[in-house]
């Protein structure tokens, strides 16, 4: 959580509002904890968030933390005012975890 708490606040520092933003983060969310934290906090404070990476990393569960999913990195970063990246954990680096 205090992860999402700086971010949150970088946010707003840098932009001067969470609310109405659009936030898109790219990357490995189902193994995230940091993801899942900034998804609770920002949609909290009135950010539309979407999420995007591959399938198997970014299941459309996440769908009932109140954002977006898609598997389309141009249509995710399209309208974005904040993009946050999330790097892919080598031990996720299987072909079993990225669609062909």
């Amino acid at each position: 959580p205090t992860q999402a708490l700086l971010d949150a606040f970088t946010i707003r520092e840098h932009k001067g509002k969470i609310a109405g933003l659009n936030v898109t983060i790219l990357g490995d969310i189902l193994y995230s904890r940091v993801a899942r934290s900034n998804i609770w906090a920002l949609t909290k404070l009135g950010a539309k968030v979407t999420l995007c990476g591959p399938s198997t990393l970014v299941p459309k569960t996440f769908e009932q933390m109140g954002c977006r999913v898609t598997y389309d990195v141009d249509e995710a970063i399209r309208d974005a005012d904040i993009i946050n990246l999330l790097r892919i954990q080598h031990e996720r680096q299987r072909k079993t975890m990225f669609p062909g």
